[in-house]
């Protein structure tokens, strides 16, 4: 489980803006947000902050960038979401992952 927003935004403004990496693309083309590019646990989600150093999302592998909380709902399943997402190209996504060896 992620820390409270406050927390995480309060972490957020120590990141020092060199260290920001820069990700994701609203509808507009306009940079998402950034993240520290430290995950949060092995899965490798992350939170995704705006400029302003507020929690805009979470970042989850083969996913994207999802709504903290959509993210933190209970029946909330990652594989299921990119399943819907990539449809049949799902596993041939994992299928490359593999061959590359992420896990």
């Amino acid at each position: 489980m992620l820390p409270p927003n406050d927390e995480l935004e309060a972490a957020a403004v120590r990141v020092p803006e060199s260290a920001r990496q820069l990700t994701g693309f609203d509808d507009q083309g306009h940079v998402y947000g950034w993240s520290s590019g430290e995950p949060i646990d092995r899965s490798g989600v992350r939170p995704i902050f705006s400029f302003e150093n507020r929690v805009k999302g979470i970042a989850v592998p083969g996913l994207g960038i999802v709504p903290r909380d959509q993210y933190e709902a209970p029946g909330f399943d990652a594989e299921a979401a990119a399943k819907a997402k990539w449809g049949d190209q799902y596993a041939l996504r994992l299928k490359v992952k593999a061959e590359k060896g992420f896990s």
